[in-house]
């Protein structure tokens, strides 16, 4: 079948374009992650605990990144929904302005466990987020 396409490179992309999109693993707690999800009503976020942090954000650039721009610490794509800490552990979920995100990378080393940094596609939404202080909910015992 791949052989009677000429250019099976524009194919590998597609399908790489589309699995970022549409991810084959399921998310078995019922909490929405993709696109910074909304706090589902079948979840129970009762088990949390609120702090105060600062909410950076960074885009897939070689600059904002180490080693390639497209993996995450964790070792997954990058992907809408996932957020960079330096302690809590990957798939750890936390809430921000009333939306789920997903802990799968890090940041630099300087900063404390207080300091988060969102994923954005664009840079121009990331320089427009700039950097927040404000409450963040971990929420305990939920991860993927």
């Amino acid at each position: 079948m791949l052989d009677d396409i000429p250019d099976k490179r524009i194919l590998y992309w597609i399908i790489i374009l589309f699995l970022l999109v549409y991810p084959l693993s399921g998310n078995e707690t019922g909490i929405v992650v993709a696109d910074g999800g909304q706090v589902s009503n079948s979840v129970n976020t009762s088990k949390k605990r609120i702090v105060k942090a600062t909410i950076y954000a960074y885009n897939a650039e070689v600059g904002q990144t180490d080693g390639n721009p497209l993996m995450t610490a964790s070792g997954v794509i990058v992907k809408d929904g996932i957020i960079a800490n330096n302690c809590l552990p990957f798939g750890t979920k936390v809430v921000i302005e009333n939306k789920i995100y997903e802990v799968a990378d890090r940041m630099a080393s300087y900063h404390d466990c207080n300091s988060f940094d969102l994923f954005m596609w664009s840079k121009k939404d990331a320089i427009k987020w700039g950097i927040k202080r404000i409450e963040v909910a971990i929420l305990e015992g939920i991860k993927q």
